[in-house]
Parts: structure tokens; C-alpha cells; sequence
């Protein structure tokens, strides 16, 4: 058995669901799942290191009023995971994804264009909807702009996901 796991964007909301408790940290350099930063970055990229263990869902949102964000992610060997631009709506950024090994990471908050300005800077574990075979899961996006599902399959097996939206879009 292996696990797969299906992420399925809602463009428009820019809110990620934190569960648990969290703290809000201040121009730190190494920072913990659950932490909140409240920042500034020059002209140059500022980075963060975090702690992540094999199959953690992390999500980072980036927000700026100052500048047009972007979010992105390196293993430790500096190889870039992920990378996302306007995905938390606006200029904000949103990243979600399931990392592969245990590892430390650097988040990199970075802009276009070199601006620069306050941000704020969250760093949660996504939260998980599980999906079972033959069994349809109705839902709705309220305040979340991505919802993960995760559901138990093997090798060979074909999987087929309909999404459906009761407006004339899925934006």
C-alpha cells in the first residue's frame, strides 16, 4: 500500500485553516510548523529553516501588502521543491506540499522585481480530508483556498476524481 495524495486548488480565498496552537515569531531565522513570522526583507531574499518530517502536507502563505510575494521551498541540498506567486490571492503567495523525506528545508520569501516591505509569513501543516473508495465526500470551500485529500491505494489501481461545482465555474 502506498499513500497518494490529491490537492485541489479554490483560486480566489486567500485563508489557510491553522489547527492547533501557534506562535508568532519575529525576524528569526529557523522557525517551527505552527509558527507565524512577522517581518521585513530588503531588496534581498530573506530565509527561513524548518524542521519537516517524511510525508508532511506543509502549506506556506505569504502575505505583503508592499510587495508582490513569492514563496518557495529547497531541500537541503538547495534543490527547489516547490515555488508559487499569487496563489494566495492578490500578489499574496501560497505553497502546499507533501514533503519527502525528513529533512531540514529553507523557506525563501522573496518578491518580484527585488521589492521590498513587511510580510507576514505562515507556516502550518495542512490539514487532510480522507477519501474512500466507491464513497462520494461532498464539500465546500469556506474560507480555505486548497483542500488535501489523501486517500490509501496500490500500485495498479486506477483512480478517477470528479470535481463539481454548483456555479458555472470551479474559480
Amino acid at each position: 500500500m502506498r499513500r497518494i495524495s490529491c490537492v485541489i486548488p479554490a483560486i480566489l480565498l486567500a485563508v489557510v485553516v491553522t489547527l492547533g496552537t501557534s506562535t508568532t515569531v519575529f525576524a528569526q531565522e529557523t522557525i517551527n510548523i505552527g509558527d507565524t513570522v512577522l517581518s521585513a526583507k530588503g531588496n534581498s531574499p530573506k530565509t527561513y529553516t524548518v524542521n519537516v518530517s517524511a510525508g508532511t502536507i506543509l502549506s506556506l502563505l505569504l502575505e505583503s501588502g508592499a510587495f508582490d510575494a513569492i514563496v518557495s521551498i529547497q531541500d537541503a541540498d538547495g534543490i527547489e521543491l516547490g515555488r508559487n506567486d499569487d496563489g494566495g490571492g492578490g500578489t499574496n503567495a501560497l505553497l502546499v506540499l507533501m514533503l519527502p523525506k525528513d529533512e531540514m528545508v529553507s523557506i525563501i520569501v522573496d518578491s518580484w522585481n527585488g521589492a521590498g516591505g513587511d510580510f507576514t509569513l505562515s507556516v502550518t501543516e495542512a490539514p487532510t480530508t480522507p477519501l474512500v473508495y466507491d464513497t462520494m465526500t461532498e464539500m465546500w470551500f469556506e474560507n480555505e483556498n486548497v483542500k488535501v485529500f489523501t486517500f490509501e491505494g496500490q500500485a495498479g489501481d486506477v483512480v478517477n476524481i470528479f470535481a463539481v461545482s454548483d456555479s458555472a465555474t470551479l474559480d
